[in-house]
């Protein structure tokens, strides 16, 4: 989980092929920056060796044990890269984007916005206009998944524990979220909130940004919306759905 949304390592990205966009006349590859110290995408046109246009990549999406996704930065806007690395046993290899599958030709078109990122990362970047501006790296620094993502307010619960350690009496409980002292809605709201996106998904205060904070019962603050009835079909992201159509979970309501 920690994994799952960082800046890019040096050398990551290393030796990976051209990768034509369809039949668009686009192709595009991953490459060190002449710095040495960034990555870019390359965007080539007409099978030309050299870039006609180069954007940074800014960080990747996934821990890459799969597939990774990447950011790259575009004006002042944050977008997903048309190419993607995927993990195969043959070795990693770069693959044209879902997106860019879709619809060839789209290039640097698919904005990377705080909804995109929720599930990958608990500090959700600063809101800004557009709401796929590229953050400052003085104000958000890419990072993958903590323990507050489920814990909650974990660096209160440090400071606890530090003053109950050192011999002092802190006032009031551990702040730390228990998972046993929850409901069972309570609990699957906790995994749901990353693992059930459904086939529509409304956040219903307008202002949140990301996953909720972990505790209560998620379908107060999300609308999610299923298939009525189920169906050999899998979603995009369903494995909370799948979860409690299971033999393991039924018996157990």
């Amino acid at each position: 989980m920690a994994r799952s949304l960082q800046a890019v390592e040096f050398g990551e990205l290393a030796g990976l092929g051209v990768v034509a966009d369809g039949d668009s006349g686009f192709a595009y590859r991953f490459a060190e920056a002449p710095d040495g110290e960034r990555h870019v995408l390359g965007e080539l046109r007409a099978n030309t060796p050299d870039f006609a246009v180069g954007y940074e990549v800014l960080f990747g999406i996934g821990s890459g044990d799969l597939d990774r996704s990447y950011a790259v930065a575009h004006g002042a806007g944050l977008w997903f890269a048309p190419l993607e690395v995927l993990a195969t046993e043959h070795g990693r290899k770069a693959v044209l984007a879902p997106g860019a599958m879709i619809k060839p030709g789209a290039r640097v078109s698919q904005p990377i916005t705080p909804e995109c990122l929720g599930c990958h990362t608990d500090v959700s970047p600063p809101r800004g206009y557009p709401l796929n501006a590229t953050p400052s790296n003085v104000v958000w620094k890419p990072r993958g998944i903590s323990c507050a993502a489920c814990h909650g307010r974990v660096v209160a619960h440090a400071e606890f524990q530090e003053a109950e350690l050192s011999g002092e009496d802190p006032k009031g409980p551990d702040p730390v979220l228990r998972h046993a002292e929850l409901g069972r809605f309570e609990r699957l709201s906790i995994c749901a909130a990353c693992h059930l996106q459904g086939d529509a998904r409304i956040v219903l205060n307008g202002r949140d940004l990301g996953p909720p904070a972990p505790g209560g019962d998620l379908l107060e603050q999300r609308a999610l919306f299923v298939a009525a009835q189920a169906s050999d079909d899998v979603g995009f992201v369903s494995q909370v759905e799948r979860l409690v159509l299971s033999p393991c979970f039924l018996p157990a309501r």
